[in-house]
């Protein structure tokens, strides 16, 4: 027999205040054909139990220090394996040189695969903020690349957002 009092208690202990406001956020007009608790099956609320379904999300955000060293330098490196969406935004504002971003992400959980590439200008009036937005369940990294010398450390701005939905 299913212990719903200790079900319940156990979903409550679990419960954040960010899964909360999810909970809050849940359409109530589906919940209205459900006669009474009773009705569930264990496997639905062994799922409220472990507040499976619930979705969280984290936010990262920079900015990163690019060293004038030269060559592709990891500006943001997320190594979860779990199954997520990221919204990732980038500038590259305070770059004198031109240069170029790239997504890589892990296709086989070893190596890291070429997944987007943008090339960036500095001239009056050009694009200095870009914004790239994927799934993943491997992990995955954002460098930068500067084609000339900057001759000094620079800023590099980021923003990421990961909503796991696992």
């Amino acid at each position: 027999m299913i212990d719903l009092i200790n079900n319940i208690r156990i979903f409550l202990s679990r419960l954040t205040a960010a899964r909360a406001g999810y909970l809050d956020n849940i359409n109530n007009a589906n919940l209205a054909t459900i006669v009474d608790i009773s009705t569930l099956t264990a496997t639905e609320i062994a799922r409220l139990a472990t507040t499976e379904g619930l979705v969280d999300t984290a936010e990262t955000a920079g900015p990163f220090s690019y060293l004038d060293a030269g060559g592709a330098q990891d500006v943001v490196e997320d190594t979860a394996v779990t199954r997520r969406h990221i919204k990732l935004e980038f500038s590259n504002r305070n770059m004198t040189q031109t240069g170029t971003f790239k997504i890589y992400r892990k296709v086989d959980g070893t190596n890291y695969d070429l997944y987007a590439s943008q090339a960036v200008t500095v001239g009056a009036g050009d694009e200095r903020a870009f914004d790239a937005e994927f799934s993943t369940n491997q992990a995955w990294k954002l460098t930068y690349t500067e084609d000339a010398d900057e001759g000094a450390n620079r800023a590099i701005g980021f923003n990421v957002i990961t909503q796991v939905v696992e």
